[in-house]
């Protein structure tokens, strides 16, 4: 059942989350200037395997703390406009709370809550879905700059060519195939978020933008159906 969290048990909490997570790591912090202990911490994580992804807001960060994250293996690190939100999370339980990810934070009055998976499933799943938004609309962390990733999408439906289908998440050319309409970039991240009612970005069957109307479970667009039945003699979506 989730429960309330004074500043230091809000610090305790982090770092046990970041501790036993065994498969997937995910730290939302506008603001990140590590301790040694807690980028000790997370670099033991992944040394584990455990993946590891870090969102944080654009231009608060230092190019020097990001050069040290960028030293750890397997990590991701992406940033946005505007964001505010804190919010850390395993595959267990997770924590919503003031705390940025800040050396000087430890002396701040902080507060959070913290969520099981188990315990607080409707909750937990509710604000996984929006760091999931959050992490879909982020920039790749390339030289600190934030790039969207909008591309202009041909849309010739009789192309030939072996790439002949659109991932829906990222809208990359991949093989047409409607059972796995993502790249294997895209899929490693759905597999960790597992909703196949997710709205993705793109149609892939014609590649151009879908605006939520295209999911795991049905990645191509209404209106591109029956073509696509007809390119590829499918029978259902």
């Amino acid at each position: 059942m989730a429960n309330y969290l004074t500043s230091k048990e809000t610090q305790a909490a982090l770092e046990k989350i970041i501790m036993t997570a065994e498969k997937q790591l995910i730290l939302v912090s506008p603001f990140i200037t590590l301790t040694n202990l807690l980028f000790s911490r997370i670099k033991v994580a992944a040394e584990k395997g455990v993946r590891i992804k870090i969102i944080y807001r654009l231009d608060k960060v230092k190019k020097d703390e990001l050069d040290r994250l960028k030293s750890i293996k397997s990590i991701e690190l992406k940033c946005i406009p505007d964001l505010h939100a804190k919010c850390y999370f395993n595959e267990k339980e997770m924590i919503i709370t003031s705390l940025n990810l800040l050396d000087t934070s430890e002396r701040n009055w902080e507060m959070g809550i913290r969520i099981h998976r188990t315990l607080d499933k409707e909750i937990f799943e509710s604000a996984m879905n929006d760091v999931q938004t959050i992490y879909m609309v982020s920039g790749s962390n390339e030289k600190n700059t934030y790039k969207t990733q909008t591309k202009e999408r041909k849309t010739n439906i009789s192309k030939t060519k072996s790439y002949d289908g659109f991932c829906i998440r990222c809208g990359d050319d991949i093989k047409f195939n409607i059972k796995k309409p993502l790249c294997i970039d895209c899929f490693e991240s759905w597999d960790e978020w597992g909703n196949e009612d997710y709205p993705e970005k793109f149609c892939h069957f014609s590649g151009e933008e879908s605006f939520g109307d295209t999911d795991y479970s049905h990645p191509i667009l209404n209106r591109y159906w029956n073509k696509a039945k007809e390119v590829h003699n499918l029978k259902t979506q």
